[in-house]
């Protein structure tokens, strides 16, 4: 359950102090993918490069530990098998346990459970996650009772509180109630010698579900919960906490009239065929078990939704799969569910339900913001991961067991080394892939209309496909795009650069059309940091998503195209003509540029 060293780790690995930019040379595009994602990863030469120098990555790594095992997996969702599969079977394990570790393998996930509460309430018929807790659960109202003095200070305001707000730790309740020091055996004399007091002077919940104590479950929660203070007000800040998701599968019973444990596996786990996950203790001759452990079959009590799942990797794997690949939910529930719901003290760390969001500002040559959406897990010798990158359709899963000590940052670190391996491979396969499909010259000569596309992988950095000539009715609208937006007609003293970059939009394509919009940035990359030194703030002027569809003319937008395409057998595909909507031109492409193959 918990996994704060986990995005320690990962932000410190994947935000590495930089000048602020939106993206290399001042361009700023639309958050997202700035390509169509790699179908064939795994016959590129350049990510062919990058997996092998993950699996001597992990070779190394792993040949240091004793006692741990490891196991990572990564796929693309545009194919079927497996990009990398890898597993590490120390000198040493329990008896108890497998011989060998393989990708069917149970660990302890931790805090990965946290994922599968908020998903439950998602396909609850009639649930928002934005209804207000008290909805389902008014008995929470009573806790406050259990303040000695209540005030604003010790009162939680569980009307104020969302379903949402519970999944992505905006709550402002306490962070738990299993992990109270007072509760466990032996810890009070020491806590004494410390200067906290004695026994005599606290209260313990009495429960805690380590050795030597009982599993705490909702009885003890609703007798004692309402003693502990909320940490902030609703909606104020952040506060990691494993009372929210509990709290959600309790909503997810008293909806459903079933048992949160029979819910996950009837709508999510057997029909994704997910049955070597669960929150039920499996057989230990099934489990990764490290030499003398004993949390293995710990019952974590009503804290179970929050870090008790049990899980493979091949099972892990194929989970993150099917999210990216909208199988577990809707396209657009799905993008909305990935997307963050507030902010944290770092500039790179977001917060949604219940992930936690980096954004990598300097993997990819073009150094624009990627998101690398998460769930870390951490449950004393188990640590858990499970990435999502939408902009590539890349998936990947790490699951460790093993001595603390020895396990150390072994999970951030294998993820944070392979976003940065993978991430500017897949980058060059995607354009690799673009200027086979897309580059080349459109024209349209009844109209006298020419489109110029180019992406060269080796020697252009920006985002997206560049525009480097668009001339339409004898007419240079890239060079003159700013009269556009100029409503008296008078042109500026000096016309400043344009760049257009295009992209393409998510969602919004049948088999044979694609939506693009086109980035038209305004200014050289001087000009653009000269603008922005004027703010306290970083990259003021990189407003796409407010400059986006501003321009309008006869309904239509004039950052708007429409590629319309072939599909070819490999899963590619041909871009065949251009259309430009508002200037109600339709291009034909004439010849593509040359692709450039391999490297990074």
């Amino acid at each position: 359950m918990r996994c704060m060293s986990t995005l320690t780790f990962l932000s410190a690995a994947l935000l590495v102090a930089q000048p602020a930019h939106a993206a290399v040379d001042g361009l700023c595009p639309i958050i997202g993918a700035v390509l169509p994602p790699p179908v064939n990863p795994g016959s590129h030469p350049a990510v062919d490069k990058a997996i092998a120098h993950l699996q001597s990555f992990l070779e190394t790594t792993t040949s240091k530990l004793n006692v741990s095992s490891v196991s990572v997996a990564i796929k693309s969702i545009h194919e079927d098998k497996k990009l990398l599969d890898f597993h590490s079977t120390p000198p040493t394990l329990d008896s108890r346990g497998v011989k060998t570790v393989d990708g069917k393998s149970i660990y302890r996930v931790g805090s990965i459970s946290k994922i599968f509460p908020v998903l439950a309430v998602l396909k609850l018929d009639g649930v928002s996650l934005d209804d207000k807790i008290t909805k389902y659960l008014p008995e929470l109202r009573g806790l406050v009772n259990q303040q000695p003095v209540r005030d604003s200070l010790t009162e939680v305001e569980w009307d104020e509180i969302t379903l949402g707000a519970l999944g992505a730790h905006i709550s402002g309740i306490s962070t738990d109630y299993v992990i109270d020091y007072a509760s466990f055996p032996g810890y009070v004399d020491q806590a004494v010698k410390l200067g906290l007091p004695g026994v005599k002077n606290i209260t313990s919940t009495g429960c805690a579900g380590i050795p030597g104590t009982r599993p705490c479950e909702w009885e003890d929660f609703f007798r004692g919960f309402g003693g502990r203070a909320p940490v902030f007000a609703p909606f104020s800040a952040p506060a990691y906490s494993n009372i929210g998701t509990p709290l959600l599968a309790l909503v997810v019973e008293k909806v459903s009239k079933m048992s949160y444990e029979d819910f996950l596996t009837e709508r999510i786990l057997a029909p994704l065929g997910l049955n070597s996950t669960g929150s039920v203790i499996p057989e230990e001759a099934k489990g990764v078990i490290p030499k003398g452990d004993f949390w293995f079959g710990t019952d974590t009590g009503f804290e179970t939704p929050a870090g008790g799942l049990y899980s493979s990797s091949d099972d892990m794997i194929a989970f993150a799969d099917a999210v990216l690949s909208n199988k577990v939910l809707s396209p657009a529930q799905t993008r909305k569910w990935l997307k963050p719901l507030t902010n944290t003290a770092s500039l790179g760390t977001q917060l949604g339900a219940p992930w936690e969001i980096f954004r990598a500002i300097n993997v990819t040559r073009d150094q624009r913001a990627i998101e690398v959406i998460t769930k870390g897990g951490d449950l004393f010798n188990y640590r858990a991961s499970m990435a999502l990158v939408p902009d590539y359709g890349l998936a990947m899963t790490v699951l460790v067991s093993g001595d603390t000590a020895e396990m150390g940052a072994i999970v951030p670190s294998v993820q944070a080394t392979a976003v940065e391996i993978l991430l500017p491979a897949l980058e060059r396969e995607g354009k690799d892939q673009a200027a086979a499909a897309y580059a080349g010259r459109y024209t349209d000569e009844a109209t006298n209309s020419t489109i110029l596309l180019e992406v060269d992988p080796d020697r252009d950095d920006g985002p997206g496909i560049r525009g480097s000539e668009v001339v339409i009715r004898g007419f240079d609208v890239l060079k003159n795009y700013p009269l556009y937006d100029n409503l008296n007609g008078r042109a500026p003293s000096t016309m400043p650069l344009v760049r257009l970059r295009m992209q393409p939009t998510e969602g919004l394509s049948t088999g044979k059309r694609q939506s693009w919009r086109g980035v038209w940035n305004v200014g050289s990359a001087e000009q653009v940091a000269a603008r922005d030194a004027a703010f306290p703030w970083a990259e003021n002027g990189c407003i796409t998503w407010a400059s986006t569809d501003r321009l309008v003319y006869g309904l239509q937008a004039l950052d708007r195209f429409i590629f319309n395409v072939e599909p070819r057998s490999n899963g590619m595909i041909d871009a065949q003509s251009l259309e430009f909507p508002a200037f109600q031109v339709k291009l034909v492409r004439q010849k593509a540029c040359k692709v450039r193959r391999g490297g990074s």
